[in-house]
């Protein structure tokens, strides 16, 4: 969807779906009115309560004048005031709700603006306490209380989409009203006007946003509304004339698909394109992400095309051309590089794209949208790999990942690279000297993807070392590209098993696969200091004639590594971690969980099963109609997603999350 904002203010109001804080300090607009600024100034000195004051008096005054705009911009204005006050969510909802009941359908478009607002506000309590709220029992009574503390997510959710669908009633009389008309709660930005041209665009947008939301989902029923006909993805007319339907007409994806008809429907009169072009566009991206169809990838690729050719003079297909470029640009992720050529060409062809639409369409929103793009496509990056340890002396092999870099230079340093993450760190590290430095020209065919070259580098002494990998000879932190990776150079490696007497450490002789005797194996564990955690010393053992180490039971406790050191100077710590765990108690369930694959793009199903046992007298036994909660969370650790799920008679579960979209990418949980 569109990046620009529906209703701007000083503060959070309509657009506020997410459960981010409100701030009050910032305005959006120049106050003509005096109250307003003598609120804005009261924020900015922290006196929150006397602002409320004032906001609740021009909103009374409001109200007996008759000036719907100024009363619904105290009531966003006053809801985020209350919460920055501290004051529960159920506080501001109980008057909003209040004020809807007075009420009539001769009140257009306030009535329909609070209800708006008011489905923004059950989103965020929910979203605020979803950790809670998922893990509450289904109760049908909780549908009728008004006390929230008892609402579960189906409560919620139909709370929530009752007070939009009465936000878009009377569509006709809405549809009537100018989003101009809406003056300064739009924040000035033109492109609104542009894209959403009336109150109702605006108020089924905001809709939108939930009813397309995956997590409104997880209290539908397995035979739910799935997006599988092909027919989603036909444009202008053939989409708005279609007749979808379905047993469950309340199904949110249902909805949506109802909704993004209405719409269309609407503006196939526009005598400017805009606004219809910006709706498909994002109708084929909503339908793309959650069709179910096998062929989705093309039957997209094809209605964009087709979207591109009705509009070759107007403006919009620049836009069109941005979204036809990321579509090639997201296909470029199924290449690999060891599996042919397919896919090779999507980022060459996604630049092309960008530029076209950059030099038809100059300064355009879908030009601007597609500098951006080239700016990603062009980017480059660098990667190093080498193996933990490698033989002294002996000549090894390094391998670099690059993406848009034709030449390396490369430093050997002494000693680790310590904390590669800190800015100071890294700057101190690239002012060693270095103990060899030499550069090396890669190949590159200029299709943009990622390619993987190994370099030779010369053999060195035992040690640790540290290896430097930049774009520009100048190995400039704040502008270049550098990579660093710590490596050993020693002739040992340990491996380590537990039996049941402890632990027994086999040092062996990396070369020639012999026992190395007489070599000290250092335990170390992970623990708290006052400066931080560190990896502190347990004890010493020294490996006997068969190259073993022994610690026995009660020696050691949670995570811990080996050092292992011999005569002279060569050393090796592995960082192989491992914990330390007793057997589970006999009553205690265990739960072993399957996903379908290793890896998953932003946006993809995560299909998961699970098996959950429990350890009995006789042995381990299957746990049928255990009820338990499966959670996603993202590269930061935050949740994204919950499921509760219950065993079947075979004790399995199964269920399907999202990957994020839009989010940092790497390694989830």
């Amino acid at each position: 969807m569109r990046p620009f904002p529906l209703f701007p203010l000083a503060l959070a109001v309509v657009v506020s779906l997410g459960a981010q804080r409100p701030t009050v300090s910032k305005k959006a607009v120049r106050e003509s009115d005096p109250r307003w600024v003598r609120v804005d100034s009261l924020s900015d000195q922290g006196q929150y309560d006397s602002a409320l004051g004032l906001v609740e008096a021009i909103g009374a005054d409001a109200k007996a004048k008759g000036d719907w705009r100024t009363e619904f911009r105290a009531w966003a204005v006053q809801g985020a005031y209350r919460e920055v006050l501290g004051q529960p969510a159920d506080s501001i909802i109980g008057l909003v709700k209040a004020r809807i009941a007075t009420t009539t359908p001769a009140d257009l478009p306030l009535r329909q603006l609070l209800h708006s607002k008011l489905a923004g506000y059950y989103w965020d309590a929910y979203s605020r306490d979803r950790w809670q709220v998922m893990e509450r029992t289904n109760m049908e009574e909780a549908m009728d209380s008004a006390d929230m503390v008892t609402w579960d997510q189906r409560t919620y959710m139909a709370k929530t989409i009752a007070h939009f669908r009465a936000s878009l009633e009377p569509a006709d009389s809405l549809w009537q009203l100018p989003a101009k008309d809406l003056g300064s709660l739009l924040g000035g930005d033109p492109r609104t006007v542009a894209y959403r041209p009336t109150l109702y665009d605006l108020l089924a947008h905001r809709a939108l946003a939930v009813f397309q939301n995956t997590e409104t989902r997880t209290t539908e029923p397995a035979w739910n509304f799935r997006l599988e006909d092909p027919r989603t993805f036909a444009l202008f007319e053939d989409f708005a004339s279609r007749t979808f339907t379905h047993r469950d007409s309340t199904s949110w994806e249902f909805q949506a698909l109802r909704l993004y008809q209405q719409l269309t429907r609407r503006h196939l009169s526009d005598s400017n394109p805009d606004a219809l072009v910006d709706l498909e566009i994002e109708r084929l991206r909503y339908v793309h992400t959650h069709s179910t169809l096998p062929r989705k990838d093309s039957l997209q690729l094809e209605a964009l095309e087709k979207l591109r050719s009705r509009v070759p003079n107007d403006s919009c297909w620049a836009e069109v051309t941005h979204a036809l470029a990321a579509w090639h640009k997201e296909q470029a992720s199924n290449y690999q590089r060891l599996n042919g050529d397919a896919w090779k060409g999507e980022r060459r062809t996604a630049l092309g794209l960008c530029e076209e639409a950059m030099a038809k369409f100059p300064g355009s929103y879908g030009a601007k949208n597609a500098a951006r793009l080239k700016a990603e496509l062009l980017q480059p990056a660098l990667n190093v790999i080498t193996e933990e340890v490698v033989l002294p002396g002996a000549p090894f092999k390094i391998a670099v990942d690059h993406t848009n870099v034709k030449q390396v230079w490369l430093r050997l340093l002494k000693g680790p690279s310590g904390n590669r993450w800190n800015k100071d760190a890294v700057r101190k590290l690239l002012k060693q000297p270095a103990i060899v430095a030499w550069n090396v020209a890669l190949p590159d065919d200029g299709d943009l993807n990622e390619h993987r070259v190994e370099l030779p580098v010369d053999g060195v002494p035992a040690g640790i070392y540290t290896l430097l990998v930049s774009n520009s000879a100048a190995f400039t932190y704040d502008t270049d590209i550098v990579a660093a990776v710590t490596f050993q150079a020693s002739q040992l490696t340990w491996t380590q098993r537990r039996t049941a007497k402890g632990v027994e450490v086999l040092v062996v002789d990396r070369g020639r696969g012999g026992p190395v005797t007489g070599a000290t194996v250092t335990m170390r564990t992970h623990q708290r200091t006052a400066t931080g955690w560190q990896w502190n010393k347990i004890m010493d053992r020294t490996t006997d004639a068969d190259g073993v180490a022994f610690f026995g039971p009660g020696e050691y406790n949670g995570q811990y590594i080996f050092d292992v050191k011999a005569l002279g100077e060569d050393r090796t710590t592995q960082q192989r971690h491992f914990y330390t765990e007793g057997p589970p108690s006999p009553e205690e369930p265990r739960t072993f969980l399957f996903l379908d694959r290793g890896i998953y793009r932003p946006g993809q199903p995560v299909h998961f099963k699970g098996i959950v046992t429990i350890k009995r007298d006789k042995g381990p036994e299957v746990m049928a109609a255990h009820a338990t909660v499966v959670r996603l969370f993202d590269v930061n650790g935050e949740l994204v997603d919950t499921l509760v799920v219950t065993t079947d008679d075979y004790g399995s579960v199964h269920g399907t999350f999202t990957a994020p979209k839009g989010a940092l990418t790497g390694q989830m949980r």
